[in-house]
């Protein structure tokens, strides 16, 4: 798992299957993005969104995702955003909730690569989310961003 911030993680399913691990290191709500079996515990506050890989995410599927993320922050949740490698969809979610809190592109991004430097958006799905948001970037922008500059 790696914290984004102090209330946003980005997870995988193979490697934060342990969730009494989880629950000790805080979280206390997930947005599942990956397809598959949910099994979060019972106390947690969870969101299942299924979202394929190397597709464009429709708009109102990552507004959903982006309200439920910013509605547990808000509550005190700190929240893990999972997918099943932690590296696309899930990376993707979090980068499209940190231009919610008001970042611009470029420094979502920066911040995303410093703290998940295997945060890997695919593409389509990161220019989707662009797009979605109404973001002044380009995918071809973001990945030229050099994160040692921050």
């Amino acid at each position: 798992m790696f914290w984004i911030t102090s209330d946003l993680a980005i997870g995988s399913a193979y490697l934060d299957s342990d969730k009494h691990e989880l629950d000790r290191q805080g979280i206390r709500a997930a947005l599942q993005v990956n397809e598959g079996a949910e099994r979060w515990p019972a106390h947690w506050t969870t969101l299942f969104l299924p979202v394929s890989d190397g597709e464009a995410v429709d708009c109102a599927t990552l507004r959903r995702g982006i309200a439920f993320v910013q509605a547990q922050r808000a509550a005190g949740r700190p929240t893990l955003v999972q997918c099943l490698m932690g590296q696309s969809r899930s990376s993707s979610f979090v980068f499209a909730c940190l231009l919610g809190d008001g970042l611009a592109p470029a420094d979502a991004w920066r911040l995303l690569r410093a703290k998940h430097p295997g945060a890997a958006p695919h593409p389509v799905l990161l220019r989707s989310v662009l797009e979605c948001l109404g973001a002044p970037a380009t995918v071809a922008e973001l990945y030229v961003i050099n994160t040692e500059s921050q």
